[in-house]
């Protein structure tokens, strides 16, 4: 996360309501807090000095640690123009994107990455980050993106010329073809696997036809869509077409950049080794055929 970003964020929380006499700052967290959801007494902690989440530690409350945490900024009516406050300047034509990409907890994984600011994508008055995949029939360019701040009414993703048959891979990471290499649908998503020291690409979109899309080069898949209802009707789909892969979801609530950014680097690897467990349960329970086969799954 942008260093000013989070002092904006910080700062803001540490002045709330929700700070008591015990809440102290340690190198890792601010805690303990009064949760701002459930309500409950000293349960909430948030990362720090990158307090980009909110977590509580009461089973069932909907900032609970296993779900992904709520987002502090949305909390706190906090809003960050990236554009405005990392405006392009000469000789760094890319500014905000790469400021925006480091917000979302991505710093190993920018090395050798490649990327571009696009203006006022849309006519909508924000702009985006955009990835180049590959070319298309007639050698133009196609890349995928997000806009930095999309309105209400718009569709977060960005396209130029089709990505249909595409996917994306970091251009200066060196896959292993025999180890597992995680599908997922977003490049920030793949992004935040990677920083997590795991393999990853993306197919772009959720409704991505997978007989289009040539991943022969990897043996070993595993399928990582995000735990919604278009990411299990995409796990089944690409299922259907890679039937030895396994699956696995985040947990309700959060994706893979969600988790990235729960906590320090360190830790959250370790979680998402401790966890491997559930979210292969996370997706069993996303594909399930049946309410029976759900409840027995569950159980």
């Amino acid at each position: 996360m942008n260093k000013k970003y989070s002092k904006i964020l910080s700062d803001a929380f540490l002045a709330s309501e929700y700070v008591g006499s015990q809440t102290k700052i340690s190198e890792d967290y601010i805690a303990p807090f009064n949760c701002p959801f459930c309500g409950a007494k000293d349960k909430g902690y948030a990362p720090y000095p990158e307090p980009y989440k909110i977590f509580c530690s009461r089973a069932g409350c909907e900032a609970y640690k296993d779900t992904g945490g709520k987002s502090m900024a949305e909390l706190l009516g906090i809003t960050f123009d990236f554009e405005k406050e990392f405006a392009p300047i000469k000789g760094d034509p890319k500014r905000p994107a790469r400021m925006y990409l480091k917000s979302r907890g991505l710093k190993k994984s920018l090395k050798g990455l490649k990327y571009y600011y696009k203006q006022n994508c849309r006519n909508t008055g924000t702009g985006a980050v955009m990835f180049p995949v590959g070319k298309d029939k007639n050698g133009e360019t196609v890349a995928n993106g997000r806009l930095l701040d999309p309105p209400h009414d718009e569709d977060k993703a960005h396209n130029r010329n089709s990505i249909t048959g595409h996917f994306w891979q970091h251009p200066g990471f060196e896959y292993d073809p025999y180890k597992t290499t995680y599908i997922v649908e977003g490049i920030i998503d793949a992004l935040s696997l990677i920083e997590m020291g795991q393999q990853a690409i993306s197919v772009l979109f959720s409704g991505q036809n997978p007989a289009k899309v040539d991943l022969s080069f990897f043996k070993k898949i595993t399928l990582a869509f995000d735990p919604d209802l278009a990411g299990g009707l995409a796990t089944k789909k690409w299922r259907a077409q890679f039937p030895d892969a396994e699956a696995i979801m985040s947990d309700p609530g959060g994706d893979w950049n969600d988790l990235l950014c729960s906590g320090p680097l360190e830790q959250v690897k370790k979680r998402f080794q401790q966890n491997l467990n559930r979210y292969h349960v996370n997706a069993q329970l996303a594909v399930a055929e049946s309410a029976r086969k759900y409840a027995e799954i569950y159980a």
